[in-house]
């Protein structure tokens, strides 16, 4: 049960699985500073990155992100409001409340994470569950364990559910073998009554792995904010520090005679990175979509900057994704190879791109000579 949309670079990462139909990008020029105002992306959805598949009917995202620097290290503050409809999904109905907590140093990033609420899964009820999930990525060897801890209470007989335990565990293990991990160990134990029909299953799983493998299973088991490590450079010697908590509604929602399920997920975050700078976060936040767009040579003009908010709406409705990026305070170095470059990217690659100078809309050509300050 999730929403993979903790922040603006899960949207992004999105991108990547389109196929690109039209993308503007918008520059503001004052007193001769080349500034990144907007990316506008209209697109095709070839296939979505996330569980949902083509179950997914729609979906909403607004997100705001801002970066600033404090002495040698670089403070954020994000937050998410964001809605998705589902067809033919097994989740009908539930809540979660969720707290996540990442740090990373140069050697090892650890994750850890609870999960609180309620769901129901086709007409399999899960009345109370309380789980924690840890896991600790070693980024030199990119292996992985994952460790899951808790208890779920069902409103049904002890023996209905050790039964069904029976028959799941080994699917379960099959399931997760699958992934690509390594079940090191799976205890379980169910106590419980009759009357009234209620049970509690405590469980204890450690799986092993490779990095990216872990990462797929946290997706799997539906934590909203896994995608967070896919920023996280492997490489860099920066140290971070990322606590969020997110609230998840389920419901059901009837449109003529089919019924859709509804996920609503708020999310509130900070993090705090030691030996950095606004300018490589800010580059990690845009490789992606850059990316996407093909124009990852736009990151070598950069210039330093100490203070930036990004924004940032994605609307998904059945294959047409349309996402709109606003930024302030992020700059390029105003010279003649950075006008080349943005021409020839028009030209090449079909980005069309358009330049607000002095108060009227200028094209590349006509910008290069009149918005150089």
């Amino acid at each position: 049960m999730g929403d993979e949309t903790l922040r603006s670079a899960v949207a992004l990462l999105a991108l990547s699985a389109m196929a690109l139909a039209a993308a503007t990008i918008t520059l503001t020029v004052n007193d001769g500073k080349v500034a990144l105002s907007k990316i506008v992306v209209e697109a095709e959805r070839e296939k979505f990155p996330f569980q949902y598949g083509e179950s997914l009917v729609s979906s909403q995202l607004v997100a705001v992100d801002k970066l600033w620097g404090e002495g040698s290290s670089v403070k954020e503050s994000f937050s998410t409001n964001s809605a998705l409809t589902l067809s033919s999904s097994p989740l009908k109905k539930g809540r979660a409340e969720i707290t996540l907590s990442i740090t990373s140093d140069p050697t090892t990033v650890s994750l850890h994470s609870r999960i609180k609420g309620s769901v129901l899964v086709l007409f399999f009820y899960i009345r109370n569950m309380d789980i924690v999930l840890n896991s600790v990525i070693n980024k030199q060897d990119n292996s992985g364990n994952l460790t899951i801890d808790g208890f779920a209470e069902l409103p049904s007989p002890k023996v209905t559910v050790e039964k069904m335990l029976n028959t799941m565990i080994p699917k379960i293990k099959a399931g997760i073998e699958d992934l690509g991990l390594k079940v090191v160990e799976l205890k379980y134990e169910v106590t419980g009554k009759s009357l009234p029909p209620t049970s509690k299953v405590k469980m204890y799983v450690i799986l092993k792995g490779e990095r990216d493998k872990i990462v797929e299973s946290l997706n799997s088991l539906g934590i909203p904010t896994s995608e967070l490590l896919n920023l996280i450079n492997m490489n860099d010697t920066v140290v971070r520090k990322v606590n969020a908590q997110a609230n998840l509604e389920l419901s059901l929602k009837r449109s003529g005679k089919e019924l859709f399920t509804e996920i609503r997920a708020k999310v509130r975050g900070e993090g705090v990175y030691l030996n950095d700078t606004v300018r490589y976060e800010l580059r990690s936040r845009l490789e992606p979509v850059l990316k996407a767009l093909n124009v990852t040579e736009l990151e070598g003009y950069l210039l330093p900057t100490n203070n930036v908010t990004s924004s940032l709406t994605v609307n998904v409705t059945g294959n047409k994704v349309k996402a709109n990026f606003v930024f302030t305070n992020v700059y390029f170095n105003n010279t003649e190879e950075l006008w080349k470059t943005l021409k020839r990217i028009e030209d090449e690659l079909g980005v069309n791109f358009e330049v607000l100078c002095s108060g009227k809309v200028y094209d590349i050509e006509r910008a290069a000579s009149s918005c150089k300050g």
